[in-house]
């Protein structure tokens, strides 16, 4: 059997060298490949941070007007300061102050600085659609993430130490018109249907409140004045 020869053997040690780097670079691949899974499998498990879900569960459950969930997710220190009879009745006096329809989350929660940032879009009755922010300020850490709680967070957008307070005006009240627009307070034989305007009480004088009127504002007692109360007494405005 012949020896072979210098060129043959120099052509087989390339080839032997090419195919272990080709060898080692599949190797190196399939362990960043596998890295790669690892970290992508980690980050899923993981979710958001647990302030980022307290912040929004927070903002959801106040749209939700679940004073309840709210008071359980405020730190200790917050709740020897405030019992839950007292800060129910802070959140449902915000509420009817800002004549609040209903309230949802508006996106997600993002970091900034120490607290975490909801943005909500409120639908009132008498200020219309308002879009503000809770910035709620975190304790704890882990599962013990706990919001540091203060009276402004009754309402979204209020600073430390800022309440709701709510200006508001009626408009004049409306006419009720004879079909040649003459004021059928001028037309002796609508007398009897009229009706006439007071003060309200009770339960009436509740409802007016809620949709934001003034306490002393008109409304229909009875008559064509009650039966066409909402249109004649408008929609009550005010600075936002």
């Amino acid at each position: 059997m012949s020896r072979p020869d210098a060129a043959a053997l120099a052509l087989a040690r390339r080839r032997q060298r090419r195919f272990g780097q080709l060898r080692l670079g599949l190797v190196i691949l399939v362990i960043a490949a596998s890295a790669i899974a690892i970290a992508i499998a980690a980050s899923v498990g993981q979710g958001p941070p647990p302030g980022r879900q307290l912040a929004q569960d927070f903002a959801r459950a106040w749209g939700e007007h679940d004073w309840r969930a709210l008071y359980g997710e405020i730190d200790s220190a917050s709740r020897l300061g405030v019992g839950y009879s007292e800060f129910a009745e802070q959140y449902s006096r915000a509420w009817s102050k800002a004549t609040v329809i209903d309230a949802r989350v508006a996106g997600a929660a993002r970091l900034a600085g120490d607290a975490e940032v909801v943005n909500v879009r409120v639908h009132t009755r008498a200020f219309g659609t308002l879009r503000q922010q809770f910035i709620l300020p975190l304790s704890g850490s882990g599962s013990a993430t706990r919001i540091a709680w203060h009276p402004n967070l009754v309402f979204p957008g209020l600073y430390a130490g800022e309440v709701v307070h709510r200006v508001v005006s009626a408009p004049r009240r409306g006419l009720l018109l004879a079909r040649d627009y003459l004021p059928l307070t001028s037309v002796a034989s609508a007398a009897n249907i009229l009706g006439s305007i007071g003060s309200a009480t009770g339960a009436e004088l509740a409802r007016l409140e809620a949709r934001g009127f003034p306490a002393d504002s008109e409304v229909g007692i009875d008559g064509l004045e009650y039966v066409y109360q909402r249109r004649l007494g408008g929609r009550p405005g005010g600075p936002r």
